[in-house]
């Protein structure tokens, strides 16, 4: 779940990532994920590109992070829907380092439900989504933080090039929101993530 306290990470013109480890096989039938926009300022969103990775446990570095790419698909505004907003004191983070606090207040859900032909994920796999949001410079995007924590910290950059994301105030790795469903599982993570929105 999204840290309404936290941290949003500039999508910019970069790549960003998380990983997760799948616990039953099935496909992947939800992907839900948390954003804000910079200084609350707010746009249109015209698509939203998702790719799903296999995992490099020792890369480059010496960290885990995306390997390979087995899936990607380019979501257009018909294909999600945006839930919220909801209110907390967050600050910008560039994933490179550079940081405000105290930058905007409201985070909203990106819900991407009843993907057609999704990946089929394998029972015990660790895997990344990357995400990719359109360039709208001026106005940004940022991959709100999750209090909660799951192996390395999540990375930014681009296929085959990637570092990890710090947070600056802590010195700790950042972690992403983000929920993936598969059929089987759907209705216990929607509960979980309905208890939080006060309804979807």
């Amino acid at each position: 779940m999204p840290d309404p306290l936290g941290w949003d990470v500039n999508f910019h013109d970069y790549f960003l990532a998380d990983d997760w480890r799948c616990n039953e096989t099935g496909p992947v039938a939800d992907i839900h994920f948390w954003i804000s926009w910079r200084h609350d300022i707010e746009g249109d969103l015209p698509f939203i590109k998702i790719a799903i990775y296999s995992n490099n446990p020792q890369g480059p570095g010496g960290y885990s992070q995306p390997l390979e790419q087995v899936w990607e698909r380019t979501f257009t505004p018909d294909q999600f829907i945006i839930a919220g907003p909801w209110s907390g004191d967050q600050g910008w983070l560039e994933p490179y380092g550079e940081f405000v606090l105290h930058d905007h207040i409201h985070f909203y859900q990106i819900n991407i439900k009843n993907i057609t032909q999704p990946f089929t994920q394998q029972n015990g796999t660790i895997y990344w989504l990357v995400v990719q949001m359109p360039y709208l410079y001026p106005i940004e995007i940022g991959w709100k933080t999750s209090k909660d924590e799951f192996m390395d910290a999540a990375v930014w950059g681009s296929p085959g090039q990637w570092d990890p994301i710090m947070d600056p105030v802590a010195g700790t790795s950042v972690n992403f929101a983000f929920v993936i469903t598969g059929e089987e599982e759907e209705e216990e993570c929607c509960l979980a993530i309905e208890s939080m929105n006060g309804g979807l």
